[in-house]
């Protein structure tokens, strides 16, 4: 069974740059760095954030990319947002 089906959400974008994915999900890399700076517990944030049923398999470790991609925007990924085409 794949993670998407058992957690009910896909993974988040991986590599060096920031796609439309990445983009369209600002608001919930916001939101989960938000989370972590008030230290929710990770199935408070996984649960309200992004709509996952904590209790699946593999729900903390999809928890656990999504803020490290939010991380990584805030670390590196915001300069390619900053960069003006």
């Amino acid at each position: 069974m794949s993670e998407e089906r058992q957690t009910g959400r896909a993974w988040p974008p991986r590599g060096r740059f920031v796609g439309p994915r990445d983009r369209a999900l600002l608001p919930v890399y916001l939101r989960l760095l938000d989370a972590a700076e008030a230290q929710a517990a990770w199935e408070e944030a996984a649960e309200i954030v992004l709509g996952l049923d904590v209790a699946a398999e593999g729900a903390k470790e999809l928890w656990a990319a999504y803020l490290a991609r939010a991380q990584w925007m805030v670390d590196q990924g915001w300069t390619q947002l900053a960069t003006v085409d």
